[in-house]
């Protein structure tokens, strides 16, 4: 896969540490994975999105990001400019492992997947990168497959329409 056919990111994030943490995780399959911009804030990649359409395949979130359009809101906010986009959430809120109801309200606003960022002493990697690369790429996948569905949906309708007529 060339570079300009990699999974296109849109990275959010205000720390320009955990930024550098991600690239350092994603550089492993720099073939497969780029990140196609950074912002800062939630504002910003709401403008990114509506004025790149189509741009991105998945958004990695920092779930606390300053500028205060954030966390749930965020996401809905990005499902309703692009409905298969697909949201990784990393953030340092879920130290304990067991927060079921974090995660649900994650998944319920339309987040694919999230992880909790390794403390900020572990320099090199945001996440486990393993098992960070394979949420992007199932996410990719997922969107691939949300597309079609969307594509294949809009045809029957056509189809149907033009028997009505």
């Amino acid at each position: 896969m060339s570079t300009s056919n990699a999974i296109a990111i849109l990275l959010v994030e205000d720390e320009e540490f955990d930024v550098a943490r991600v690239k350092n995780t994603l550089r492993f399959y720099s073939d497969r994975v780029r990140i196609a911009d950074v912002v800062s804030n939630g504002r910003a990649a709401l403008e990114l999105l509506e004025k790149k359409t189509d741009a991105y395949d998945v958004v990695i979130l920092d779930y606390q990001i300053s500028g205060g359009l954030k966390g749930e809101e965020l996401i809905r906010k990005i499902k309703e400019i692009d409905p298969c986009i697909q949201i990784i959430v990393i953030t340092k809120m879920t130290i304990n492992i067991t927060d079921y109801e974090f995660a649900n309200n994650l998944l319920k606003a339309g987040a694919f997947w999230y992880c909790t960022k390794y403390p900020g002493h572990i320099e090199e990697y945001i996440y486990q990168p393993t098992d960070f690369m394979l949420s992007i790429f199932n996410a990719y996948e997922k969107k691939k497959l949300e597309k079609r569905s969307l594509k294949a949906d809009r045809t029957l309708m056509q189809g149907v329409e033009s028997l009505l007529e």
